[in-house]
């Protein structure tokens, strides 16, 4: 994601009730944002290539060994390489606003109808089309941070239709978090649970073991800025962060 830099009146940051985009005619306002934040998602390949795109890539090892991708579940067309479609001036949103069976549902890039340019969503396959059992690693990068946009910052991925959110951990005050819960809870209900990022530069990283001949797994990413999240503020106005997800094997089980 890359922050614009156009100008945002500060605030005191002690203040909780700040302002976030309002999807048209809805008369609920989110009370964490403070101003007219405008984001824009750049997303890259593990090597660099095709800035501007999120890529889903098979290591060349896995690639030959039979592992391949594809956004139908028939595999009509098969790829080791999965790109998607740049997003600009993205709005800060929040897990309530999220089309999120619209967009298991949907074949690659999902684009929300209602709160366009609001988050990344993106649906694929990946499938053992090769002649061996093997063991699979999955691996969810962040490639590059600008000041600290990974603060507000929200990845989803539904892993054989099995939901989890990912974020930083916790590095502000516990009780400013509580009451972002309470703001949050008092409108929508619940926050569902989050997972940590695994470090500074991991979102997650997985291990499939005994990924069997013709064994297929189903992937919805969904990346967004998280406008209850107390660090979405002016802070992070101009700054950007990078991802990257490839799967690679690590031989035989």
């Amino acid at each position: 994601m890359t922050i614009s830099n156009r100008y945002i009146p500060r605030r005191n940051k002690n203040i909780f009730t700040r302002q976030v985009f309002l999807r048209k005619n809805v008369l609920v306002i989110l009370s964490l944002i403070l101003g007219f934040l405008s984001f824009s998602i750049v997303i890259i390949t593990y090597y660099g290539q095709n800035a501007g795109n999120f890529v889903m890539k098979i290591d060349e090892d896995a690639y030959e060994k039979g592992i391949i991708l594809s956004t139908t579940e028939d595999f009509y067309v098969e790829t080791p390489r999965l790109v998607t479609d740049s997003l600009n001036n993205v709005e800060p949103v929040t897990y309530q606003w999220l089309k999120i069976e619209e967009a298991t549902m949907a074949n690659g890039n999902y684009k929300d109808p209602i709160d366009r340019n609001t988050y990344v969503a993106y649906t694929f396959y990946i499938r053992n089309n090769g002649f061996e059992t093997l063991d699979l690693n999955m691996n969810f990068r962040i490639e590059g941070i600008e000041k600290n946009v990974d603060d507000a910052v929200r990845v989803m991925i539904i892993d054989n239709g099995i939901p989890t959110i990912y974020k930083k951990s916790e590095v502000y005050d516990a009780e400013y978090y509580n009451n972002m819960n309470h703001a949050f809870d008092s409108t929508y209900g619940d926050y569902p649970p989050t997972e940590d990022f695994a470090s500074k530069n991991m979102v997650v990283s997985k291990l499939y073991r005994d990924f069997k001949v013709n064994d297929k797994r189903k992937y919805t990413i969904i990346v967004w800025l998280e406008g209850f999240d107390p660090h979405c503020d002016d802070e992070i106005r101009g700054g950007s962060i990078k991802f990257s997800m490839d799967f690679s094997t690590v031989g035989e089980s």
